[in-house]
């Protein structure tokens, strides 16, 4: 993406480890976060190159943002990477979903439902709360269940 979501997450988070999968996103991330190529914002943000589904930065994340994603997956790397990315989850930390619901022409799987089939294909439990819904964006916050 461009880095938004990130450059917004950036100052209340303690560490962050901002992903994008292609190298031009990348850049843009870098540059929306203030990050110097392999470098980071006062040692707290990183930015890499991750296109899932592929093993994360780290083993464990108090939170994890999957935003605008999910539809470019083929259902079995969406599986992979909703497995993945639950067990990176500590039991407590939490979830977000942010996605269209609407379709576009390079989607490899159709938008609606897409977030509620990603947190079945964690099998964990989930606690959902919709923090935004307009007609054509939805984003859920989930808890993951201890």
């Amino acid at each position: 993406g461009n880095g938004s979501n990130s450059a917004a997450i950036a100052p209340r988070a303690l560490r962050l480890d901002a992903t994008e999968a292609t190298e031009s996103g990348t850049a843009l991330v870098r540059k929306a976060v203030g990050c110097r190529r392999g470098g980071s914002r006062a040692g707290r943000t990183r930015v890499l190159r991750l296109a899932v589904p592929a093993r994360l930065p780290r083993q464990r994340y108090d939170g994890v943002v999957v935003a605008e994603l999910l539809y470019y997956l083929t259902p079995r790397a969406m599986g992979r990477t909703a497995r993945d990315v639950a067990r990176a989850i500590r039991p407590g930390g939490v979830l977000v979903l942010a996605h269209h619901r609407i379709d576009f022409p390079d989607f490899a799987q159709h938008a609606a439902t897409i977030q509620r089939r990603f947190l079945a294909a964690t099998r964990q439990r989930w606690c959902v709360r919709t923090v935004r819904r307009t007609g054509h964006w939805v984003v859920l916050s989930c808890l993951r269940g201890r």
